[in-house]
């Protein structure tokens, strides 16, 4: 439960943290007792149903910096963990780490010896690893080390897809690597609500989206890039980008403030609401998704079950979960983007045949994992 906790009150969900509330709902709605981790440090605490529930409630509300239980006391050492546990939840206790945080050598290590029957583990991609240029500092040496954990204490690692699959056969042998199933993530559809987007959204059409933390591997900097251009001698049209600052992003920042203004513009929102991205993709000409690397990809997947235009570098992970719906590019080829935002444009909206697709679902990625507990 640690990157849910960590993120309360910080604004709309994105990534993992919607698949820790994904697990979250549904070990709720199951009869067995169920109960949650919270690590900080070297501490822990351990929070039952009845802490796990108004938590889980106030998530759906929106308003988890007001309804959030309160973690009081000095918890339990790593040193105890093991105890902690068997004494909570007995020997028959499935332990679920779905956001890699607090995915550790001690902690992995303490829920084992807590006799625990199962020990899951997902794992999200492994581009520290294979793209260490796009992480932060000190990201490829932490997750080594969780990688490293894994591949001793766990007893079952769920990939999100096959090609996490594939890569991850890469950092870990064969003869240490645990049993692994691949269970796509759930997409989930939020309705959509123009009225909470934020004034002057959306802009007058015909604009595009792009959503995602800005950094580097969402490789942004070509879209910048294409938009000088588009400045210059057209066509006439917008850009938003949807998503929250990440690492190494001051330049980039720099650059989009720059084209606030001007006559093709560039526009940034952080913080959009589920229901207010609905509305803002509902009325784009397309989703620009120009990445460098990506573990899953949700905004691609929840635009192609919409019927939303796609415009996507050709990576593996979207080919697999979205097949030949997207119009794939090299997500280095700038005058490819250019003529393909300019035909989208010169299109019109009522003439780009909308088409939408399965997806899928939660109830899918639960079979199949929980499929492995028996």
């Amino acid at each position: 439960m640690t990157r849910l906790w960590r993120r309360a009150g910080s604004g709309p969900l994105t990534g993992i943290d919607r698949v820790e509330r994904a697990y979250l709902r549904e070990f709720l709605a199951r009869p067995e007792p169920v109960f949650g981790i919270v690590t900080k440090g070297m501490r822990h605490w351990i929070l039952s149903r009845a802490g796990l529930e108004p938590f889980a409630h106030s998530l759906e509300l929106g308003s988890v910096a007001a309804l959030c239980p309160k973690l009081v006391g000095p918890g339990i050492l790593t040193l105890g963990l093991a105890a902690a546990v068997g004494r909570t939840a007995g020997p028959a206790v499935t332990y679920y780490n779905v956001g890699h945080i607090g995915a550790s050598a001690g902690k992995l290590r303490a829920i084992a010896q807590s006799r625990a029957r199962r020990v899951v583990c997902m794992v999200h991609d492994t581009i520290p690893l294979d793209f260490p240029q796009f992480s932060g500092p000190g990201a490829g040496s932490r997750f080594r080390s969780q990688l490293e954990a894994m591949s001793r204490h766990a007893t079952l690692l769920v990939c999100n897809s096959d090609a996490t699959g594939r890569a991850l056969s890469r950092h870990i042998p064969a003869s240490r690597l645990p049993p692994t199933v691949v269970a796509h993530l759930g997409v989930e559809l939020a309705e959509a609500r123009p009225s909470e987007l934020p004034p002057g959204l959306p802009p007058a059409p015909p604009y595009f989206v792009a959503v995602g933390t800005i950094e580097p591997r969402k490789n942004l900097g070509l879209l910048l890039d294409v938009w000088d251009r588009i400045a210059e001698a057209g066509p006439e049209t917008s850009l938003v980008i949807a998503g929250r600052p990440g690492w190494a992003s001051p330049d980039l920042f720099s650059r989009i403030r720059a084209a606030r203004n001007r006559a093709a513009p560039v526009i940034h929102v952080p913080d959009l609401s589920d229901g207010a991205l609905r509305a803002l993709l509902g009325g784009a000409r397309a989703l620009l998704m120009p990445s460098l690397a990506e573990g899953y990809g949700l905004p691609v997947a929840e635009a192609a079950a919409t019927g939303t235009t796609v415009v996507a570098a050709d990576l593996p992970v979207y080919r697999e979960i979205v097949g030949d719906y997207p119009i794939y590019l090299d997500s280095g080829d700038r005058y490819a983007w250019h003529q393909t935002i300019t035909r989208l444009v010169e299109l019109g909206g009522a003439e780009i045949q909308a088409k939408r697709i399965s997806v899928p679902d939660w109830d899918g990625h639960f079979k199949t994992v929980l499929s492995h507990e028996r």
